[in-house]
């Protein structure tokens, strides 16, 4: 990663609304799912926490769920640049299966813990998603001084984003997500992703 100093950069991480209840019990990352028929009344309230931004960028995952919501919170003449690295985490042959029939009567815990750093069949891991947050953070930290960005996508990503700064360990990206429609400000500074990427080196950021 480029050295760049004296800068910084606060990311608004915005989750997308509720999908479909239909898929409550249903493991979906990349896959491309509908949303919950409640995204005329969640919207206009997501819009309200961030309407008095003035972001010197937007961006969102592709997938629908996060897109449809960047086009209703920036309408034009604002432009939104669309970026796969923001997609929920690929849980390969996983996808599209009953959580039930993934798991078993395994505790959650227990099941999800190897894959931290060990990828699911066909897809990722944790440390991969991760990863991919970090190079965008790090491709998108000004030379100097400052720079503020609106970025729409899905809660594992919003995970990694705190696990990067140090607000969250990456053993909670499966327990512990932030509510459909939030928001999330993080500031970056060249010291928290120098540190980011030491943890990455040595697994801290797991335990």
């Amino acid at each position: 990663m480029e050295q760049k100093q004296h800068s910084s950069l606060t990311i608004y991480w915005v989750r997308h609304t509720a999908v479909d209840p239909k898929y409550k019990i249903i493991c979906y990352g990349h896959t491309d799912v509908e949303l919950s028929s409640t995204f005329p009344q969640e919207a206009p309230q997501t819009r309200k926490q961030i309407e008095h931004l003035k972001p010197d960028a937007v961006f969102s995952s592709p997938l629908t769920r996060a897109l449809k919501l960047a086009q209703y919170c920036c309408p034009p003449p604002q432009s939104i640049t669309v970026d796969a690295v923001l997609k929920e985490l690929n849980f390969g042959e996983w996808e599209m299966k009953p959580w039930d029939e993934i798991i078993g009567e395994e505790h959650d815990f227990d099941f999800f813990r190897p894959y931290l750093t060990q990828r699911v069949p066909g897809g990722e891991c944790v440390m991969d998603q991760y990863n991919r947050i970090l190079d965008f953070i790090g491709n998108q930290m000004p030379d100097t001084g400052h720079r503020t960005l609106l970025v729409f996508c899905h809660g594992g990503v919003i995970n990694a984003a705190r696990a990067i700064a140090g607000e969250t360990l990456l053993r909670n990206a499966f327990s512990s997500l932030p509510p459909y429609g939030s928001v999330t400000p993080i500031r970056y500074t060249q010291e928290i992703l120098q540190k980011a990427i030491c943890n990455e080196q040595t697994g801290f950021h797991c335990c």
